[in-house]
């Protein structure tokens, strides 16, 4: 059940997360091997990984916007100062 928790975690998407974790789940129920109370806890374990798959998605889209804003400013203040430039190179050539 460990090894299984360790794969779920490595998973890169949330999609390969669940995908992962049924059938895992299945191929327990199918063995019956384990109690109903040990696939329980698998489940826990399976919930709290997608959980922490989603925030770590959720971090990383914050992140990319914070920076994707930051740059639109960076952009947004270079064409200032060219326009600026422009515009007073313009009017310093007219007589």
């Amino acid at each position: 059940m460990e090894k299984s928790a360790e794969i779920l975690g490595k998973e890169k998407t949330l999609s390969h997360v669940c995908k992962r974790f049924l059938q895992t789940f299945i191929t327990i129920a199918e063995q019956k091997e384990h109690t109903s109370a040990e696939c329980l806890k698998f489940m826990e374990k399976g919930d709290e990984n997608m959980k922490l798959q989603l925030q770590k998605e959720k971090g990383e889209k914050q992140a990319n916007e914070v920076l994707r804003k930051k740059e639109l400013k960076e952009r947004k203040a270079e064409r200032k100062k060219e326009v600026k430039g422009k515009i007073s190179f313009g009017f310093d050539s007219f007589p």
